[in-house]
């Protein structure tokens, strides 16, 4: 399918897509929280989350219809705040971005296409410690002001 925005693509996806790569934990969806370093399309929080607690799951994902450069370089970004940051792209163009795969795999970023109703993930990032505890607690806050 091709989509004929960005917005359409963040609109028809649905989470429960990506859940076999997801824990079993209810997640708080934020779409283009402010105030970060980026404004990712959307942010996955562990619904368990709390200023007390130190060890929740985060994951941005960053939804482009064909820019996989862009697309890479805000997702990088997202890594500040997010333990995975994923960029799910238009399936019709994903090729560009798989030739270049290793890109993705070298800044741990995951990779993902999506069709309208599949996802195929080409790249699955490792579970890592935001880089930057600031980045990271400002999200906290956004997302518990939010709920």
């Amino acid at each position: 399918m091709n989509f004929s925005s960005e917005q359409k693509m963040v609109d028809s996806f649905e989470v429960s897509l990506i859940s076999d790569f997801l824990p079993k934990n209810d997640f708080i969806k934020v779409y283009e929280p402010k105030g970060l370093f980026g404004i990712p399309d959307l942010i996955l929080v562990e619904n368990s989350c709390s200023l007390a607690s130190k060890t929740y799951l985060t994951i941005a994902i960053e939804f482009k219809l064909k820019n996989w450069k862009r697309a890479l370089s805000q997702a990088f970004k997202y890594r500040s705040f997010a333990n995975l940051s994923f960029v799910i792209l238009d399936n019709a163009f994903i090729k560009p971005a798989l030739k270049n795969i290793e890109l993705f795999e070298k800044s741990n970023i995951g990779l993902i296409s999506y069709d309208g109703n599949n996802v195929i993930f080409h790249h699955r990032p490792s579970n890592k410690t935001p880089f930057s505890k600031t980045q990271s607690e400002k999200l906290l806050e956004i997302i518990l002001n939010q709920n």
